[in-house]
């Protein structure tokens, strides 16, 4: 008997993000390098070949070398580094790109996909004929206004505009960023789909808290507040530590068994150091980069995880935190309320929420008593529909529309 078998087209990947990758999956950057490196792990296993176009790399492989061969375990995987240094910017990172563009060995049917608008210029300019997407991690638009003059912000609409009206398709990572670019941007409303983040149920669990908190040299007794990602100014984490500070407070005596872990690395560590020295805060403790695979490990020591950022897409990290049964604290911005919800998984701040309101959320949740305390099966089952395999037949889908 003929036996018919499906022979699915030949798709190629090529991620694009100027942060970067491959290098044992340290959290340095963000969860976009987490949501990359998943989504190529993910396209590795169907045997789809994956590029990564990215930043500087420790191996020193050259400006178009692919990575060695221990940070490209998968098959079929490829990283490009269009620098030997780090790159410290968006618009770096795209000048360099496009200088690099014919170093980059890949047909013209390579589906290029950027994780944020601007990067997808040098490829709009110079592989014309690649279909193009955008994955939207929020409102890129706000995280310009943020750190630049009004000028730098009105060229840079310009160009977000110019780009995303050139993509093929554009995958928004939540509905309050769908619904903020088709504001912005009506022509798009029919281009942008919503595909939320995935995350590995396997690796973010829950776990035995004790046994780890020993590894980690943590005191079982411990109310240890957690906060992990980058170490940036929208993340409001000079509030963090006002908030502790006045959550330290309302311990009084007891306060010495208050722990605030700070993991992950930025250009404010020095600032933020420096502030809680000034506050005089006790256990505070700055962990730098640590690699990917540990995070659920320390995610499992703590109580409560904290994110005060001032706007998020969908926090990768938040939903990581309740897959490991920790209720959040966390502002009222992106796709945080769809996972979050006040009294099972944790407790939602207003956006700009002040130090004495953050520690207000996290005292109730460290103070309850054991009958109305959060339920670590409870927060978990809020993201079981996040694991990567149905996340990724999204975006596969996205890529077959657009081939």
């Amino acid at each position: 008997m003929l036996r018919l078998v499906k022979v699915e087209s030949f798709m190629e990947i090529a991620f694009v993000s100027s942060v970067t990758l491959g290098e044992d999956e340290v959290l340095r950057a963000s969860g976009i390098g987490v949501y990359v490196q998943a989504l190529t792990r993910e396209l590795a296993k169907r045997n789809i070949p994956v590029i990564q176009v990215t930043g500087s790399g420790k191996s020193g492989g050259g400006d178009s070398a692919p990575a060695a061969e221990k940070n490209t375990p998968e098959k079929n995987v490829k990283i490009y580094r269009i620098s030997d240094k780090p790159v410290r910017s968006n618009s770096r990172f795209i000048f360099k790109l496009a200088f690099k563009m014919r170093s980059l060995k890949f047909g013209s049917d390579t589906i290029i996909h950027a994780q944020r608008p601007e990067l997808l210029l040098p490829f709009i300019w110079f592989k014309h004929r690649n279909p193009r997407i955008c994955t939207l991690h929020g409102s890129s638009y706000k995280s310009v206004a943020l750190k630049h003059s009004g000028l730098y912000t009105a060229m840079y609409r310009r160009l977000e505009s110019y780009c995303l009206k050139r993509a093929a398709g554009i995958i928004a990572v939540d509905n309050a960023t769908r619904k903020e670019y088709i504001e912005r941007y009506p022509n798009l409303i029919n281009k942008i789909t919503v595909i939320p983040i995935g995350i590995d149920l396997k690796k973010f669990k829950i776990m035995d808290k004790r046994s780890l908190r020993a590894h980690y040299d943590l005191p079982a007794d411990a109310k240890v507040v957690l906060y992990a990602g980058r170490l940036e100014r929208e993340k409001r984490l000079d509030a963090l530590l006002r908030a502790y500070a006045d959550l330290s407070k309302k311990y009084g005596r007891a306060s010495s068994k208050l722990h605030l872990l700070i993991v992950g690395e930025g250009r404010l560590r020095a600032e933020l150091e420096a502030l809680a020295s000034d506050l005089k805060l006790k256990n505070v403790h700055f962990t730098g980069a640590i690699p990917h695979d540990e995070i659920p490990e320390v995610m499992n020591c703590a109580d409560v995880f904290v994110l005060c950022s001032a706007f998020e897409g969908s926090p990768t990290v938040v939903k990581e935190a309740l897959a490991c049964g920790v209720p959040v604290v966390a502002t009222e911005v992106g796709s945080i309320p769809e996972v979050v919800e006040p009294g099972k998984s944790g407790e939602l701040l207003p956006q700009k929420a002040p130090p004495e309101k953050i520690s207000m959320k996290i005292y109730k949740i460290l103070s309850a008593e054991k009958e109305q305390a959060f339920n670590a099966e409870a927060c978990a089952e809020k993201v079981k529909k996040f694991g990567m395999k149905v996340i990724t037949d999204k975006i596969v889908g996205i890529y077959h529309e657009v081939q």
